[in-house]
């Protein structure tokens, strides 16, 4: 688990200046991802589902997350130096980054395991995968392959981040854009399977 009060409370900030440009706007919430592509009976976030079947409660503490918010639990697959670094130091936006510019500069996150795990780096058959707190505010959707300005069409709109699902079928990506909307809670280990 990662404990940094630093990052914590740069997190802890943006996340009640949020709440309180919400209670300005006179608005009682954020709109839900489920809702944002039209069918509010399907596109709840993965990682919630998967944590209240197998009881994530117990092992997650998730009584400071704020719903209203947008605030989700998130994978972010990357490498173990990566890992350290960004439990050291936070998210670092990067307009040289490897990954993460089909829809422009942002932390890319995903509720699909998979996903994250796919853009891991494997160290002595171990991948690396950072359970991170997020608060995604209002999204800008988008079901577009590719739309590298997302970010500046979602700011003209008030937006704090981006949902992406390519073709409607995902796997969704969330891009956040400021660093302080992102905490890196956990450090996954996941150790890969010898194929002999």
């Amino acid at each position: 688990r990662v404990e940094d009060s630093v990052l914590w409370c740069k997190y802890i900030n943006w996340k009640k200046e949020l709440a309180r440009q919400l209670e300005i706007s006179k608005m009682d919430r954020c709109t839900p991802p489920n809702e944002l592509d039209g069918n509010s009976s399907s596109g709840h976030v993965l990682t919630g589902e998967i944590l209240a079947e197998h009881d994530g409660v117990e092992a997650i503490s998730l009584e400071n997350m704020v719903a209203g918010l947008n605030e989700l639990l998130l994978w972010h697959g990357t490498s173990r130096e990566a890992a350290a670094a960004i439990a050291n130091d936070g998210f670092v936006l990067n307009n040289n980054a490897l990954h993460g510019r089909r829809f422009g500069n942002g932390v890319y996150l995903a509720e699909d395991l998979r996903k994250s795990l796919s853009y891991c780096k494997e160290a002595d058959g171990v991948k690396y995968v950072l359970l991170c707190r997020a608060v995604c505010g209002e999204m800008f959707y988008t079901e577009q392959q590719t739309h590298r300005d997302a970010p500046e069409r979602a700011r003209e709109q008030g937006r704090q981040s981006v949902l992406a699902n390519p073709d409607k079928v995902g796997p969704r990506e969330y891009i956040l854009f400021d660093t302080a909307q992102v905490y890196p809670e956990y450090i996954v280990e996941f150790v890969t399977r010898s194929t002999e």
